[in-house]
């Protein structure tokens, strides 16, 4: 079957293959691939796991903060444990969704914590069950302003 062709084109003989037709501007290659589809055969594309596309594009809210000299990320009035002084001073990000919020560098994840989000006015009213973390710790409410 011819790739981005629906099915009742490619069964017709004379359906164009346009990614398959020779192009004027592979002409002199020295490899003889003609076709866009000789050409670029091996990128078909980058796969995202569902995980990662649902956060991307449609619950969650990405912030960046600066771990402390302790591993941990200040997020409205709390501290979020993410790594000891292994990468105390780098950037993290956090992924607010409806029930979690994931702290993660470079993207790996480093620990993610189960919420409960106020409805009216988005104020987390409780951050629990500290997991992936290498040494799992409670989150703490911090007495100074917001982050």
């Amino acid at each position: 079957m011819v790739p981005f062709c629906p099915p009742e084109h490619a069964r017709w003989s004379g359906a164009p293959r346009p990614k398959a037709q020779p192009h004027w501007a592979h002409r002199e290659r020295a490899d003889r691939r003609r076709s866009p589809s000789e050409v670029l055969g091996f990128l078909w594309g980058v796969r995202h796991r569902e995980e990662e596309l649902r956060r991307a594009f449609f619950t969650s809210r990405l912030f960046a903060r600066t771990l402390d000299s302790l591993g941990y990320a200040r997020f409205r009035h709390w501290r979020l444990y993410g790594e000891e002084e292994a990468l105390a001073g780098r950037e993290a990000a956090l992924w607010l969704a409806a029930e979690s919020v994931t702290l993660e560098h470079a993207g790996e994840p480093l620990s993610r914590y189960e919420v409960r989000v106020e409805a009216h006015t988005g104020e987390l009213r409780s951050v629990e069950r500290p997991r992936g973390c290498s040494e799992p710790r409670r989150p703490s409410r911090s007495r100074g302003s917001s982050g």
